[in-house]
């Protein structure tokens, strides 16, 4: 009888023991710094993916804004147009298609391309994101167009994070830098 108490007690325990380090290593990945960055890393042969996947097709408008969003309307022809009025925040990038570092977004890596033509962000195109999680594909789909319009629209990876999507967000920011930073005239 005793035997069976000893053993009965230590297999409670190792399972509550067990239970307790998932939880920790858990909270553990949820709240690390991000300080730190990691993009040197490399993703693996399997997690690449074709470069269309996320990208929203080229809008018939030629305006690099969403597809999604309505066309600026076109001014009479006796009024000159105006150019527009946000601020970019760089320009004079060399022509061309820099790819940036493979950022760890501890779900997968984020890594971008940016093409430049006549010293502009012209595209910007994902090669890696995390994608092997519905949740995963879920927040790619919603937030990788938001970030591609964005960093289009202000001519560098200085974009706002988008809500829900803070990893990829920030793994998005770093790979854009460095393919900027390659590209800097």
């Amino acid at each position: 009888m005793k035997k069976k108490l000893i053993l009965s007690l230590f297999i409670v325990i190792s399972f509550v023991g067990y239970a307790i380090a998932q939880s920790v290593n858990k909270l553990g990945r949820l709240f690390r710094e991000d300080d730190e960055p990691r993009i040197n890393q490399q993703p693996t042969a399997d997690r690449s993916v074709a470069l269309a996947t996320p990208t929203p097709a080229a809008p018939t408008n030629n305006n690099p804004a969403s597809a999604s969003q309505p066309a600026a309307p076109t001014p009479p022809a006796n009024q000159p147009s105006q150019a527009p009025t946000a601020p970019t925040a760089r320009s004079g990038y060399r022509d061309g298609s820099y790819v940036g570092d493979a950022i760890d977004v501890y779900y997968g890596y984020v890594q971008v391309k940016a093409v430049i033509s006549a010293g502009k962000i012209i595209d910007v195109q994902f090669l890696d994101y995390p994608q092997d999680r519905d949740t995963s594909r879920q927040i790619a789909a919603m937030s990788l167009p938001v970030l591609r319009s964005e960093a289009i629209s202000v001519q560098s990876a200085q974009v706002d994070m988008v809500s829900g999507a803070t990893e990829t967000s920030t793994g998005f920011i770093k790979s854009l830098q460095s393919a900027l930073a390659k590209a800097q005239g």
